[in-house]
């Protein structure tokens, strides 16, 4: 397993993909309001996707993602068809690698914090892992 860092770690409310200029995308994003402030839920527990991605569920975000994308539909690539699930990704597996993920998934875990910005950040992939630049 590879390990995210704790750097790394990130709720995606979207994904644009490549953009040819940032500046329409913070300028949708400066309008998406987060009043409340909405808060974060993370947790109950840690979960897998398949065999290779281990992640924590967050919960509460719905609304915030809803306005992400209603800012920026015409943007970037189309926003996807299927409901908002986020989450906080904590480990990959290698390509090759099918480890047992059982002694780690459903384990506990909870937290929750309040959020009240939300950051256009830029994903650059390298041989160490992903990097993030708000």
């Amino acid at each position: 397993m590879r390990w995210t860092r704790r750097e790394q770690w990130h709720v995606t409310l979207r994904f644009l993909g490549q953009v040819p200029q940032v500046e329409p995308v913070a300028e949708a994003l400066s309008g998406v309001d987060v009043s409340g402030p909405a808060t974060a839920v993370l947790g109950p527990t840690v979960g897998r996707f398949g065999q290779r991605v281990l992640h924590v569920p967050v919960a509460g975000l719905e609304g915030v993602a809803a306005a992400v994308v209603g800012r920026t539909a015409h943007l970037g690539r189309p926003p996807e068809d299927r409901p908002f699930t986020g989450h906080i990704t904590l480990a990959r597996a290698g390509k090759t690698g099918r480890p047992d993920l059982r002694s780690v998934d459903g384990a506990p875990v909870e937290a929750r914090w309040e959020v009240d910005v939300v950051s256009l950040v830029q994903s650059s992939l390298s041989r160490a892992g992903a990097g993030y630049e708000i």
